[in-house]
């Protein structure tokens, strides 16, 4: 078994960490002969990746942090007990045991099985996760932790969006979103003309423990509406690249950049928004 494959960090001149812990589609071997149905499985990689997130998200000189595996091997934004994890209430802890549809994806792993999968592949990629945070901190200062995401643009069928309309964007905060961030990002938004709701249709955003109440790190969850940028006529076939891709790409660029412009402004006073 080989340790989780990620992008290779640079040296960033910008003060950006920016994750995509969702856009890989690779399933290894090892984790492939646990699922149960190898058809179920593609049409799933297909409604639950982040297509194409890592590069959309690509801005220059941040530091990029993504995986090739799928979030169906191991899901690094989960709990690593699902006691603690909401949504392991319908199979998708941080090793899913069911698909979107609520049918069995492979059986319950032994806990050395579990073990061996969250030390593969869930602990080095967390471990890069807080050195290119550290890696940031050091060279300026400060650190802006992007959680970069894109989402289906109509609920999952284990997904209850109360019969809200799903937005453009999705902003997630936590108790490291400052609120100058999320002022800036809702701006960006009305510029753009995209449509945006705050901890609508996902909530949060994934900060290190060891960053949580570290001042000098401000993180924000950006998820952008699949609908704005793919093209996905049904699950069985995998998505293609929209026309509106490279506008919305560069928009993205924009809005980064503009959160460059705005770290300067306000630096880390601590100012948190729940």
């Amino acid at each position: 078994m080989t340790a989780l494959p990620a992008v290779r960090g640079v040296t960033s001149f910008l003060p950006h960490v920016v994750h995509a812990p969702h856009a890989g589609t690779h399933v290894p071997a090892l984790a492939r002969e646990t699922l149960l149905d190898s058809a179920r499985l593609r049409a799933e990689l297909n409604r639950l990746t982040d297509w194409y997130s890592a590069d959309l998200f690509q801005l220059p000189g941040a530091a990029p942090c993504a995986t090739s595996v799928s979030r169906l091997v191991v899901d690094l934004e989960r709990y690593t007990d699902d006691t603690l994890e909401p949504r392991a209430a319908v199979g998708q802890g941080v090793i899913y045991t069911h698909d979107s549809q609520g049918q069995r994806l492979r059986p319950e792993l032994v806990p050395e099985q579990r073990r061996q999968w969250l030390d593969h592949w869930y602990r080095p990629w967390h471990l890069k996760l807080e050195l290119d945070v550290l890696g940031s901190l050091q060279r300026h200062g400060a650190c802006l932790l992007l959680d970069a995401h894109s989402f289906p643009a109509r609920p999952l069928a284990n997904e209850d969006d109360g019969g809200r309309v799903r937005p453009d964007i999705c902003l997630g905060t936590c108790a490291s979103t400052p609120a100058w961030l999320v002022d800036h990002a809702l701006d960006w938004c009305a510029r753009q003309g995209f449509s945006v709701a705050v901890d609508f249709p996902y909530a949060g955003c994934l900060v290190p423990t060891v960053y949580a109440a570290d001042s000098r790190v401000a993180a924000i969850m950006v998820e952008v509406n699949r609908g704005l940028y793919l093209e996905q006529p049904d699950p069985a076939s995998a998505p293609a690249p929209g026309t509106d891709y490279f506008r919305v790409k560069a928009a993205l660029n924009t809005l980064l950049l503009g959160m460059a412009g705005r770290l300067l402004d306000f630096g880390f006073s601590g100012n948190k928004c729940g």
